[in-house]
């Protein structure tokens, strides 16, 4: 039986994931070939290597999760990034950057759904605690110092609603990009209560 690598991502609007095609197109021409450039946007929240015949109870935890919260609207409005490690590895990331109240948010989303997730050891593993929208990763300081500079004067003012999409790669293919093979729509379905329901809203 062969073991797979998942991720489980909040994947941005359409007009947002082409906004940000827009933004890894013009980082290239800045700071050259890159990794990640042909990536869609997202926010990753867990990745783990599973055997194909989990997903399932995967698929249903990901049904139940989305059905206890209505979506909402996170906005962003600034570009960031993470530096290379004390090691001096080429693994910086350019990002665009939640507002404060979008971030809290978006954490308390990460938070919860990693409570009751049902992958644990002994599977690999990796969760998320903060988010930020990828425009390039694996960039030395130099190509950061060049992103920052491209993008001073870019001024974003993004609000975008989320879903969850699943995706799939084979483990030892170290360049493949990962593929959704289901999505998920915030829809807060399974309590009409709006006193207890919880919700994404804010």
């Amino acid at each position: 039986m062969k073991l797979y690598q998942f991720s489980i991502i909040l994947r941005p609007s359409k007009e947002t994931l082409a906004l940000f095609r827009e933004f890894k197109m013009i980082l290239k021409h800045a700071v050259g070939i890159y990794s990640s450039e042909i990536a869609e946007a997202h926010f990753t929240i867990i990745e783990f290597v599973v055997y194909e015949s989990i997903i399932p109870v995967v698929e249903k935890y990901l049904q139940k999760f989305t059905s206890l919260y209505k979506n909402g609207q996170y906005k962003f409005s600034r570009f960031d990034n993470f530096p290379e490690t004390s090691e001096g590895k080429s693994n910086g990331t350019f990002y665009a950057k939640p507002d404060e109240n979008s971030r809290e948010n978006l954490i308390k989303i990460m938070k919860d759904f990693h409570l009751n997730f049902p992958i644990s050891k002994p599977y690999k593993v990796y969760r998320c605690y903060n988010p930020h929208m990828t425009v390039g990763r694996r960039l030395s300081s130099d190509q950061l110092n060049f992103a920052d500079r491209k993008f001073a004067n870019i001024k974003i003012e993004i609000s975008t609603n989320f879903t969850i999409a699943l995706r799939k790669r084979n483990i030892n293919s170290k360049y493949e990009q990962f593929f959704i093979i289901n999505g998920f729509e915030f829809t807060g379905s399974s309590n009409d209560d709006s006193s207890t329901q919880l919700s994404l809203s804010f």
